[in-house]
């Protein structure tokens, strides 16, 4: 009789080699690579291994990640491919957060130097502003002034002694005296500015002359204008007889410190009393050299309105 387990027997023999065969027809799974081929990939500090041939080592590491399924898509290079062996890869160093950190100083450092050269273009652009509007507040009074300039109606014609003229004394760059030789003129220099009434301030002594401070100082750049009576009540004032001077010749100019500078007369215009150019007075005949120009009254005078009818100026050039 036949052993009634046999076909039992032979049925788990033939499902155990069954399964044994549908496993064995199943792909293999891929595997987690080991801490070994991991080192590999993702560098670590620890994960030195004994050196071995570059070329011998990377085609072990290809091998194994297609071995293990680890090729990117079709269209996708293999990882291992992406590995240059010959070429050790290094962790991120503390040189190159220096490198950053000393790139974002830099970009600091640069924009502040920027904001410093702004401040300090706008900071001149308003000192020159300001400069230019006092040149422009020092020119207006004199061009409005000169159309309603009078001469004084008393004004003083005792003549200064030998002694008040020796012993006056100004600052070393301001102008102490002026000489005319070819008119016999010799006068001391006041400072003159702008009186009550919006006029150029003129002496009180028809024998000395006066030196706007809106004008340039006798040896800088510009010209420097001076003022003096034509005439008092009863004598000719300092400058009554400049209208005779011609070009060529010569004025003097003495400063506080002994220094002298020589003037040639170069022109000579009349204004009306209403129309005289201040800007042009106020500036020097010839380009580019300092200049000494004189002003005073001239024409007929009106006893009523103590005014003279026309104005002169005197260009000269320094030599």
């Amino acid at each position: 009789m036949s052993n009634p387990y046999s076909h039992a027997a032979d049925d788990d023999l033939f499902s155990s080699r069954f399964r044994f065969a549908r496993r064995s027809e199943h792909t293999q799974v891929a595997k987690r690579p080991d801490k070994y081929v991991q080192d590999i990939i993702q560098p670590r500090s620890h994960a030195i291994r004994s050196p071995q041939p570059a070329h011998d080592f990377q085609d072990e590491l290809t091998d194994m990640l297609y071995g293990v399924n680890m090729s990117l898509d079709d269209d996708t290079t293999p990882i291992a491919t992406q590995f240059s062996l010959s070429e050790p890869m290094q962790p991120v160093t503390d040189k190159k957060q220096k490198h950053l950190r000393f790139t974002g100083l830099r970009s600091k450092l640069l924009y502040g130097m920027a904001v410093i050269v702004f401040m300090f273009g706008m900071a001149v652009g308003l000192q020159g502003w300001m400069l230019n509007r006092k040149v422009a507040d020092q020119v207006a009074p004199p061009v409005h002034a000169a159309d309603r300039a009078t001469e004084p109606t008393n004004p003083d014609e005792t003549k200064p002694d030998t002694n008040a003229l020796a012993n006056y004394t100004v600052a070393g760059d301001m102008p102490r005296y002026v000489r005319v030789p070819s008119l016999g003129v010799e006068a001391r220099v006041l400072r003159m500015g702008i009186n009550a009434a919006g006029e150029v301030a003129t002496p009180n002594n028809v024998f000395d002359t006066g030196w706007y401070d809106g004008s340039a100082k006798p040896g800088q750049a510009g010209a420097s204008l001076l003022v003096g009576h034509v005439s008092g009540v009863s004598s000719k004032g300092i400058f009554g007889t400049v209208d005779k001077l011609k070009p060529g010749d010569i004025i003097e100019v003495e400063r506080g410190d002994g220094q002298k500078l020589t003037y040639k007369v170069a022109s000579s215009q009349v204004y009306p009393n209403d129309a005289v150019d201040m800007n042009k007075a106020l500036e020097p005949v010839a380009a580019g050299k300092q200049g000494l120009n004189l002003i005073t009254c001239h024409g007929s005078f009106n006893a009523s309105t103590h005014q003279y009818s026309e104005r002169i100026v005197v260009f000269a050039t320094q030599v």
